[in-house]
């Protein structure tokens, strides 16, 4: 009884080391892909700025 109560015991430990894990490694990825987002609206926002100044310095140019 006991040897089945360890063996129980230390197989629900391997899963949840295994899903600990998983779950530090999907944070990571979500965290590495949520710093690519930002840094994708970034440039994004720094393009839609130059191109407004743009047009509106050619705007006073006419």
């Amino acid at each position: 009884m006991l040897c089945q109560n360890t063996a129980r015991r230390n197989s629900l430990q391997k899963k949840t080391l295994g899903i600990e894990s998983e779950r530090r490694l999907a944070s990571s990825k979500m965290t590495r892909e949520e710093r690519l987002l930002k840094e994708q609206l970034r440039h994004l926002n720094i393009e839609k700025a130059k191109n407004h100044l743009v047009h509106n310095l050619r705007g006073m140019s006419l």
